[in-house]
């Protein structure tokens, strides 16, 4: 009796086995009606390959991380790029078709960077108008990111204009005149003695020493200070405005590219890896 218990389990079995044949050279799994075929690679004690999707935060860690995982025969860099916009991506697929023989395209490195919280400060609030103080403290809370560069002045003379506008907010400004230099002059008087007249002078404009991303190379973008006198209220508003600052994050784009290129040494394509 045993036996034929014994008998009729081993039957089942094997009726509940798969019936596995190859189509064309690929494995295919013919299974009864009710049952299912199923992997279970959490199983074995290690993943039969590598797969995954590995993101990263800075150009050194995506370089490092593909140069420690591909090789020459199967890694290819993709780069999508909008340079007016500073949007760059680069997907890295480790394990990609190759020459002669098609791959999985599973395992990727993902590294898409950040602008600058710097860069997007001073974006931000170019051509923003602003009254006197808010400008002011503006400039006076920023001011590491000025640069010196010569014809331009340096970040203690806008720091020292700065202090000057807000020492100031109270006073009306009577004019404002352009000076042959570039540089603006602002004649003012005090609410209480409205005979004394003095002046304030402003700056056309100066250069700032910005790296648009996380970590990223440095550039100088240039601005141009400008103002709005409203005689009826005897107040100014002041503001900034940007020298092409597409223009920047075009060379900080193809600087990091170029970087990517020349440091990780695999092949690199313009476009979606799908």
């Amino acid at each position: 009796m045993a036996n034929i218990l014994n008998g009729n389990e081993t039957l089942a079995r094997e009726m509940r086995k798969p019936d596995m044949r190859e189509f064309k050279g690929r494995p295919i799994f013919l299974l009864p009606d009710g049952f299912k075929a199923e992997i279970h690679e959490e199983l074995l004690e290690n993943p039969p390959r590598k797969k995954g999707v590995i993101r990263l935060h800075d150009t050194e860690s995506f370089i490092k991380f593909v140069k420690q995982e591909g090789s020459l025969a199967s890694c290819r860099i993709y780069i999508e790029a909008d340079y007016q916009e500073g949007n760059i991506g680069f997907t890295a697929i480790i394990n990609d078709h190759e020459t002669e023989k098609p791959n999985w395209r599973d395992y990727r490195a993902l590294y898409q960077p950040q602008q600058s919280v710097e860069w997007q400060r001073w974006i931000s609030h170019a051509g923003k108008m602003l009254p006197q103080a808010d400008f002011a403290q503006f400039l006076e809370g920023n001011n590491k990111d000025i640069t010196s560069v010569e014809g331009m002045p340096t970040g203690a003379q806008v720091l020292a204009m700065a202090l000057n506008f807000e020492s100031k907010q109270e006073v009306i400004v009577k004019s404002a005149i352009r000076t042959q230099s570039g540089t603006v002059t602002f004649a003012y008087s005090d609410h209480e003695d409205a005979n004394t007249i003095e002046r304030m002078e402003m700056y056309k404009g100066f250069s700032l020493g910005l790296a648009p991303f996380f970590n990223g190379q440095g550039f100088r973008l240039d601005t141009r200070l400008k103002y709005k006198h409203m005689p009826n209220l005897g107040k100014v508003l002041f503001w900034y405005e940007l020298d092409r600052p597409d223009l920047i994050l075009e060379k900080a784009t193809q600087a990091m590219i170029e970087k990517v290129k020349n440091d990780a040494g695999f092949p690199i394509f313009y476009g979606s890896p799908g």
